[in-house]
Formats: structure tokens, sequence, C-alpha cells
């Protein structure tokens, strides 16, 4: 065995190409996945249209970015504009809160107040109205039933009338 072992570990053995022992490769890892929602390359290769979304994509938010910007210019204009009603309203509050207040809101409660008491008024004439419209309408179709009954009395009297005056008629031919 020894004879064999110094054999195979020999200098000539051991750099002849065509006998060298196969060196078993070191372990190799899998190779890393690459998540393609987080790497543009990985997407482009799935997805070649992931490139045109991407710039529209990008030319939206810029064009959002400039729409910010002019309302937002827009917004400070506005400010600026109401900045003299602002100290208008500052001196009022200021000065003449106590007056203002108390008396506003007093002509507020009276105007409310008789509002509310107008419209109660309009509801119960209404109510008033619609009722006496209704009796009426009652009255009108009762008395339309009395004459209606008189007339159809009125038609029955006169024919039994005529019956009897035919007996008691003094021009019969005999």
């Amino acid at each position: 065995m020894s004879d064999i072992s110094r054999i195979i570990n020999s200098n000539e053995i051991q750099s002849h190409p065509k006998l060298r022992i196969a060196k078993q490769p070191s372990t190799s890892r899998r190779p890393v996945k690459r998540n393609p929602l987080k790497n543009n390359d990985v997407m482009d290769a799935l997805n070649p249209y992931a490139v045109e979304m991407r710039k529209t994509e990008r030319a939206q938010r810029e064009a959002a970015a400039k729409d910010r910007a002019s309302i937002l210019a827009k917004k400070r204009a506005a400010q600026k504009a109401n900045a003299i009603q602002k100290k208008v309203n500052y001196a009022k509050v200021q000065y003449d809160y106590a007056v203002l207040t108390k008396a506003d809101l007093d002509q507020k409660i009276a105007s409310d107040e008789a509002e509310r008491k107008a419209k109660i008024a309009a509801a119960e004439a209404a109510a008033q109205a619609a009722a006496e419209a209704e009796a009426k309408m009652l009255a009108d179709k009762e008395a339309a039933k009395k004459a209606s009954v008189a007339a159809d009395e009125a038609k029955e009297a006169p024919a039994a009338d005529d019956d009897d005056d035919d007996d008691d008629d003094d021009d019969d031919d005999e």
C-alpha cells in the first residue's frame, strides 16, 4: 500500500494533466433571485414595456408637481388679496366686538323669531283655508245630493197626480 501511495503522490504523476485527480468543486450557492419590483434591470428583462411605463409615470409626476406649484401660487395670491380684509376683521374684533356682537345677536334673534312666527301663522292660515275648502266641498256635495233626491221625488209625484187626474177628469168622453 505504501508503494501505491508513493507512486500516486509522486511528482510525475501529480504533474501529469490527464492523471490529476479531479478537484471537487467547492459548494456553490444557488444564485440570488433578484426582485423585479425592486430591480429595474430584472423588470426590464421580464417586461420590456416597463421602461415606457416608468417614463410615463415620471412625466405624470412632473406634471403634477407643476400643477401643484400653480395651485399653491393661486392660494398665495388669494391670501395676499385677503390681507386687507383680515386687518379689517381683526380691528372689528379688537375694538367693537362687544357692541357689534350684542347688537348683531339681538337683531338676529329678533329676525329669527319673526320669521318663525310668520311661518307658523302661514301654516295655520293654510290649514284653516284647506279645512274651510273641504267643508264647503262637503256642503256642496250634500246640497247636490239633496237637490237630486228632491228632483227625483218631484218627478215621481207629478206622475202619480196625472194618473189620479185621469180618473177624475171631467172631460172624459163617455
